[in-house]
């Protein structure tokens, strides 16, 4: 499987450090805040999730929930978003996130887990490459996970350090990230691909071109009942594919905490990520639900209760 990535990331990949890089907004409006306005779209001013799309809208563009009947489009962009490659990347996945082993083109919500047993999030994970893994966090808790993941990755047991040489970079300011939720995604966005193009399967990820031009990343996820794919584009094409996703009569906007709110009926321990006080979980719960796997390889299994 080829990389999911521009050439652009390839490059800037070569020559970043093995340090933990500083999570940085540098504009703390997206380039979609002028769409979100004239939609009427209410921001977080406090900027607590990170996410810089609107939580909600005045009112609903259409009578009918889109999450059921149509297509959900949520903005969510400003979310922590990692990738970490090298040849510790599979160990230092494997290690941080309890979800299943992801083989290459894979994605999956994935629990991670303090040392304690503790949950740290439940970020979305993608593996793009034979050692090279892409994690996104839309929740509050992305400080939380972003914070342990730097603390892991330098971990030194008695001086061998178990994940040196792991690459890390920050695309928080490379992608704006747009999620279609809903029993007309998947038809929405097929009507972009060319000839010998398809959507990933659920679970996968796959490097799309729309339109014949625009270079994407697509990331398919089934969320209990409700199907959701992941967009990601490059800042400059985002304005564009938004105004022709909402041409569809089937699409609807919506904000991240309607979305947030359907994700956590649809999921249950989703709804848990709202807060960010110290959270336990039950790991029967965790296991049931997909988001931590069986064994003891991974950090705060011995923690889980139950």
């Amino acid at each position: 499987m080829t990389f999911l990535r521009s050439t652009y990331l390839r490059c800037r990949c070569s020559l970043m450090s093995t340090s933990w890089p500083v999570r940085r907004r540098t504009n703390l409006q997206n380039v979609l805040h002028e769409e979100h306005e004239l939609l009427g779209g209410c921001f977080d001013e406090t900027h607590d999730t990170g996410l810089l799309g609107p939580r909600s809208y005045h009112a609903p563009s259409s009578s009918a929930d889109p999450f059921d009947q149509g297509a959900a489009l949520c903005d969510l962009s400003g979310c922590l978003a990692l990738m970490f490659s090298g040849e510790a990347a599979t160990s230092f996945a494997e290690t941080a996130l309890s979800g299943r082993k992801l083989g290459v083109g894979e994605c999956a919500l994935e629990a991670s887990l303090l040392g304690d047993g503790a949950l740290a999030s439940m970020p979305l994970c993608a593996r793009s490459a034979e050692a090279e893994y892409l994690v996104w966090d839309f929740s509050p808790r992305s400080d939380t996970l972003d914070a342990w993941l730097s603390f892991l990755s330098r971990v030194d047991q008695g001086g061998v350090k178990p994940f040196e040489g792991l690459a890390c970079t920050d695309l928080g300011d490379e992608f704006v990230s747009l999620l279609l939720a809903g029993p007309k995604a998947a038809e929405v966005l097929t009507d972009y691909l060319g000839e010998g193009q398809a959507l990933p399967s659920d679970g996968g990820v796959a490097n799309l071109v729309l339109d014949g031009r625009i270079p994407a990343i697509a990331l398919h996820h089934q969320v209990g009942d409700l199907d959701c794919q992941l967009l990601l584009v490059a800042p400059r094409h985002a304005r564009v594919i938004w105004r022709s996703l909402l041409s569809f009569s089937e699409v609807s906007p919506v904000g991240y905490l309607d979305l947030f709110d359907r994700a956590s009926r649809e999921l249950a321990p989703l709804g848990l990520l709202a807060s960010t006080d110290r959270i336990v979980v039950e790991g029967s719960v965790l296991r049931s639900s997909g988001l931590t796997r069986r064994g003891w390889d991974f950090v705060g299994t011995r923690g889980l209760v139950g």
